[in-house]
Formats: structure tokens, C-alpha cells, sequence
């Protein structure tokens, strides 16, 4: 069997049994949903620990932003918070539409369902550190094999579980910046919903060890709808210097 050809860079790596089907290998997101990704793809992470582990903590990070989002929804409905436009101060609609825009870019930003929506579908592959610490890439192996039905509880459970959490965020936290009774709390609001939306990402951080966070970061999953940021910085150099 033809060894595949490996293109190791900083966002993904590209590997290319056929010349003219690339592959594209990327690491999963670097949150909890990611880390589920990763141990179900890495067959070396095949202990009844990791699995427990991965499953209670993507429990853990559903059940408190379910229970954040259904008290900023009850916030929201509060007949006793006055509308905007009922505020006749330094409250301005300009601000208002400020910060709603801010807050819905870190909610579009930090979203990753599609990322992993795709890894769980169509995946492959898997990238397989080399013995040099991780740098290079010397082999692709298959992913844990999985029947069509486990893939799609899985994509039911991880993205589709964040991607509701992810819209009833948006809609339920957009209403509840607009309803923001002053200037302070409107601010204040913003910083604290933005700090909400990336719970999944402080969760992976304080809840898991660097090795485990290394581990997610360095197994590359096929990524079959990606782009290959090297190709894409190529060309813009040539459009930019001919």
C-alpha cells in the first residue's frame, strides 16, 4: 500500500493517497464537544475511564448551559423589565444594536456544531502523531469504527444538543439585552452572556489535564469539507506579489 503524503501545518494537515482527492486533517475544536469528538475517533482512547469521563463532563457542560439559558429565558419574559425605548436617558439604540451585534459575532464565532457535525458524519481518518513529540505526521490510521446508527446518536448527541443550546442562547440572549433596564446593566449584560457562550471552552480548560488537551489538539480528524489554509494563504501570496 502507497504510504499517504502528509502536509503538516498549524490549523490542518493535508494528506493525499490520490493526487487528486486531497484530504484535509484538522484538529477538533478546543472545547467540550471537541473533546468528544476526539475520544470517540482515537481508538487508543478506548478505556471505560475515558469514556466515562468524556460523557459526564459533555453531561455536565449541557446541564449548566440548559439551566443558564432557561433563566435568561425567564429573565427575558419578566413583564416587570422595561423595554428599551421606554428608557429616556444616555440609553441609545446605537448602543443597543452595538451590543447585540457584538454578543451575536462571539455566538457565531465560537460556535463549532458544524465543525464537528461534519468530523462525526463523513470522518474517515485520523492523523497519528509521529514519535518526534507531535510535529510530524508519519501515518494515517482509521477512526473507531462505528455503524451508521452509533454516528448518527452521536451527531443527535454532541452537535445536535449544541446547536439548540446555541440558538436558544441567541434568541433568548438577544431579547434579554434589549431588555436591559440601563446603560450599566446593557454592558454588564453583554460581558456576561459572551462569557456564557464560551463555557464549553472554560470547561475543557480547568476540567481536563494538559495532556488530555494535548492529546485532543494533536489527533487531526478528517475534516471532509475543509479548506486547506495552506493552499488558501498560497494563492492569496501570488495574487498579492504575482
Amino acid at each position: 500500500m502507497t504510504s499517504a503524503t502528509m502536509n503538516s501545518t498549524s490549523s490542518g494537515v493535508k494528506a493525499t493517497s490520490n493526487p487528486s482527492v486531497p484530504k484535509v486533517f484538522k484538529s477538533p475544536p478546543l472545547n467540550i464537544y471537541g473533546y468528544a469528538v476526539s475520544t470517540w475517533a482515537v481508538k487508543k482512547c478506548s478505556s471505560a475511564r475515558s469514556i466515562f469521563n468524556t460523557v459526564l463532563l459533555l453531561f455536565l457542560n449541557i446541564f449548566v448551559q440548559a439551566v443558564i439559558v432557561y433563566h435568561i429565558a425567564v429573565l427575558t419574559n419578566d413583564a416587570d423589565v422595561p423595554e428599551c425605548s421606554a428608557i429616556d436617558d444616555q440609553f441609545n439604540d446605537v448602543l443597543t444594536v452595538a451590543c447585540v451585534f457584538i454578543f451575536a459575532a462571539s455566538q457565531i464565532g465560537g460556535s463549532s456544531f458544524v465543525e464537528t457535525g461534519q468530523m462525526i458524519a463523513r470522518a474517515q481518518q485520523i492523523q497519528v502523531p509521529g514519535a518526534s513529540g507531535g510535529i510530524s505526521y508519519d501515518t494515517a490510521a482509521d477512526i473507531r469504527e462505528t455503524s451508521c446508527c452509533k454516528r448518527i446518536l452521536l451527531f443527535l448527541v454532541i452537535t445536535g444538543t449544541e446547536f439548540i443550546l446555541w440558538l436558544s442562547m441567541l434568541l433568548c440572549g438577544t431579547m434579554y439585552l434589549v431588555k436591559s433596564p440601563n446603560l450599566e446593566s446593557l454592558i454588564l449584560n453583554t460581558m456576561a452572556l459572551d462569557f456564557i457562550t464560551h463555557i464549553d471552552e472554560h470547561l475543557f480548560i480547568t476540567m481536563l489535564n494538559k495532556a488530555t488537551q494535548q492529546r485532543v489538539q494533536k489527533y487531526k480528524i478528517e475534516h471532509p469539507l475543509a479548506i486547506d489554509e495552506t493552499d488558501s494563504t498560497k494563492s492569496a501570496v501570488r495574487v498579492v506579489f504575482g
